[in-house]
């Protein structure tokens, strides 16, 4: 392998460019989307723009890609004493010094586009951060490799006990043959097939909807230019009077909403495998884009199990771990192991906690007042749906659908209230939430690192109240409880804080 001196400050592989270049577009047509699509919907305007809508693209991809190379020379790193540093920017410079005491992961990951310009991008991420706080988009493999090693070096010099975790590098292939005797799971393509299946495609549903319901517009504004009848007209006053073609559509959008959500799950979680590396866990996964996480047991706030009806038959779980961060981590930021059964469940949670998950719990649970609150946070959208169905529909048609929705809605927030509890016992605090899906959360009691009890003004008369836990990855609330019990788990809680002596990471 080729020596690299990385004292001297280091540019990232001319290719990262390109890759800084897309990702900016990616970037920049997400959030302004609907800016610069929704007025191409008016005939006039795209009339009134054709002429310059070539020119302005090829402006902006001219001064995109100055941009990027601009980013890129101005992004060095280099190691230099007992820290690694990093300057960037072209308006706004910044300059990033990390000690190495504070370095905790080092990942390198290759996505899609990655791999067809054979570089890799190089992560470190330190305590308390989210996210990586280094970041370098496009190395050749071997001076990642060698620049991880040099780290990995450095680190145990200035600290000889740091349990410091990294993942490798995509290079290393694993085959059947070579399965590591560590590994704890590999999901094959039919169980990866379980978990597209057993998952919400109603979020897919979702997606298929805002995407017809954009285009919807423009397709009928185009169509009007080319035919005599007025086809927005005979769409609405004859198709909809045939039910078979409505019951046809429905079917046809549910089944397209499910495929969606199938094939998305599936890419994400493609070649998921966990291999346990002493008291941590390395995940990898993703087809597109490959992931390597390492789920450390210092580091690890909250365990959360998820499963549904069909997950129960399909004898499936989903885990998802939160682990310690400087900001309240999102549902994209937990790390999932999706596809596991009960058994590595729960040599998972064994392995994270140093005890089972069969333990003597003392619950309590939401009153049925969650239900009210749960159905007067609806009620706003509820009405305004209601108010524009009547306008569009009539007062029989839109009657009909609200009492179906409101239906719909009753059963769901009951569910969400016969889910909703808190249990504790002498080491663990369980919280169960849901609706549809069960959700079953468990964190370590030393690692909590705030209880308190918050009411409105409705729950100090009716003597409820709701608690909140604080740990190092965000907030779990528990709603509505009965307020002296809440008082009692409260102070329970407290006690066994003051009575710990092991550290929260």
């Amino acid at each position: 392998m080729k020596d690299y001196d990385f004292s001297k400050a280091q540019l990232q592989d001319f290719r990262g460019v390109f890759i800084i270049f897309f990702a900016n577009v990616v970037q920049k047509i997400r959030r302004y989307f609907f800016a610069f699509f929704v007025p191409l919907l008016n005939a006039n305007f795209r009339a009134f723009i054709f002429n310059y809508f070539i020119l302005a693209i090829f402006i902006v991809v001219a001064f995109s890609f100055g941009y990027a190379y601009l980013l890129y020379i101005k992004f060095k790193f280099q190691i230099k004493g007992q820290s690694f540093h990093l300057n960037q920017g072209v308006i706004k410079r910044s300059s990033i010094e990390i000690p190495f005491e504070r370095i905790q992961n080092i990942n390198i990951e290759q996505n899609i586009f990655q791999r067809f310009l054979n570089v890799v991008g190089f992560q470190v991420e330190t305590a308390g951060e989210g996210t990586a706080e280094i970041n370098i988009k496009a190395l050749r493999r071997e001076k990642a490799v060698a620049l991880k090693n040099q780290l990995l070096e450095d680190v145990k010099k200035v600290n000889p006990e740091v349990e410091l975790t990294h993942t490798h590098s995509p290079e290393v292939e694993y085959s059947s043959s070579s399965k590591p005797a560590n590994e704890l799971m590999e999901l094959d393509f039919i169980s990866l097939f379980k978990v597209g299946v057993s998952s919400n495609f109603l979020k897919g549903l979702s997606l298929l909807l805002l995407f017809i319901s954009t285009l919807f517009n423009f397709f009928f504004d185009v169509l009007s230019h080319f035919l005599t009848i007025d086809f927005e007209e005979d769409f609405f006053n004859r198709i909809p009077e045939t039910l078979t073609f409505a019951f046809i559509f429905i079917a046809f959008l549910l089944f397209l909403g499910f495929l969606i959500t199938v094939l998305s799950v599936m890419v994400k979680y493609f070649g998921l495998r966990v291999v346990r590396l002493r008291n941590n866990f390395e995940v990898e996964y993703g087809l597109i884009k490959r992931v390597n996480q390492v789920i450390k047991k210092n580091k690890t706030q909250v365990v959360e199990i998820d499963t549904n009806p069909i997950k129960k038959w399909l004898n499936i779980q989903n885990l998802f771990v939160s682990q310690a961060s400087s900001v309240s981590l999102t549902n994209a930021q937990k790390i999932g192991l999706v596809g596991i059964t009960p058994s590595q469940t729960n040599i998972f949670f064994e392995a994270i906690f140093d005890r089972p998950r069969s333990q003597l719990f003392t619950y309590i649970r939401s009153s049925l007042r969650y239900i009210i609150r749960l159905f007067w946070r609806q009620s706003v959208v509820f009405t305004i749906a209601f108010l524009v169905g009547q306008y569009f529909l009539g007062w029989v048609h839109s009657s009909i659908i609200a009492f179906f929705i409101a239906f719909i809605l009753g059963v769901v927030n009951y569910l969400a209230y016969r889910k909703s509890y808190v249990g504790v016992s002498k080491d663990l605090i369980k919280i169960g939430g849901g609706s549809i899906n069960t959700s079953t959360k468990y964190l370590a009691l030393y690692k909590v690192q705030s209880v308190f009890i918050k009411r409105t003004i409705f729950q100090q008369f009716n003597a409820h109240a709701d608690l909140v836990i604080y740990t190092a990855s965000g907030r779990e609330v528990i709603n509505y409880l009965p307020y002296q019990q809440a008082i009692q788990i409260q102070n329970y809680i407290l006690y066994r804080l003051e009575r710990s002596s092991e550290s929260w990471i």
